[in-house]
């Protein structure tokens, strides 16, 4: 039953303000951006504070031994990359006081530095049983980064064809509402690789490092087995740093970094092998 008044009434009320579509997608994209920063903080964080305890407890139960003074320079590193870690979640949760775009940099240079903070720890770690096979460790992020700049100069400078035309008979769809239905449908695969398997091999490496460096004796399995972990989880760690950004350069080098940090860790685990066997035997 149509009203005239209620009709009269519709028409003076004063239109509700619509969200604009562009709007929401940057929000949202801020949103994730920071949520993948926060969680790869917190996460590089606690598997710091690990290997702090680990080292602290190691180094409190041999303080009489001389291999104490190897365990220094990894102690330290490991406290002041856990105070780092922890005032960059801290200033990444608290309310922006600037805008979203410098926020975005600044989550992308936190993530860098914690990245090198803990791969600092890692190579001091390394360097107290091996001097010059230590280096060694960065050697599989050295090629990632080189497969990086191809990409990023090769893939970026190539031409993109025309599209080609389509017939349908549908009403073409918005621009915005496309894009809002792309993000959505991918969102799943955009997501950042995951940091377990970083976390089993980071437990590993610690557990074998200390006990090795304390006790002042490693054979050939241990020395293999700890650069092939440590290179393990710094070419991880760059594996998802790559996975934050959308870009294609970025997409085709994680894929290289995946299969670098994958093929280390099959390494890794023969000598891991042969060292619980003979420890059981």
């Amino acid at each position: 039953m149509y009203c005239r008044g209620c009709a009269e009434a519709d028409n003076t009320a004063e239109p509700q303000p619509q969200p604009q579509p562009a709007t929401l997608i940057a929000a949202k994209e801020y949103c994730i951006t920071l949520e993948n920063s926060v969680d790869f903080l917190a996460g590089i964080t606690a598997l710091l504070f690990v290997g702090l305890e680990g080292l602290a407890l190691e180094g409190q139960i041999n303080r009489d031994r001389p291999t104490q003074d190897h365990l220094t320079k990894p102690m330290g590193a490991s406290f002041f990359a856990c105070v780092f870690g922890i005032l960059f979640m801290v200033l990444e949760t608290a309310p922006p006081l600037i805008t979203d775009h410098e926020v975005v940099k600044l989550t992308k240079l936190f993530d860098v530095l914690m990245t090198c903070a803990i791969s600092l720890v890692i190579f001091f770690i390394t360097d107290a049983l091996s001097k010059i096979p230590a280096l060694l460790v960065f050697a599989p992020t050295f090629l990632i980064l080189m497969v990086l700049a191809f990409h990023h100069t090769f893939t970026n400078n190539a031409p993109t064809p025309p599209p080609l035309p389509t017939v349908t008979n549908n009403p073409p769809m918005p621009a915005s509402s496309a894009a809002v239905t792309n993000n959505d449908t991918n969102g799943e695969s955009n997501k950042p690789a995951s940091l377990e398997l970083m976390k089993v091999i980071f437990t590993g490496f610690l557990a074998v490092s200390i006990t090795s460096i304390s006790k002042d004796s490693h054979n050939k399995g241990t020395h293999w087995f700890i650069l092939l972990a440590a290179a393990a989880i710094v070419s991880g760690l760059v594996w998802r740093l790559l996975t934050h950004h959308k870009s294609d350069s970025f997409k085709k080098t994680a894929s290289v970094a995946s299969f670098c940090t994958h093929l280390l860790t099959v390494m890794a685990a023969i000598p891991f092998t042969i060292m619980a066997g003979n420890a059981l035997s």
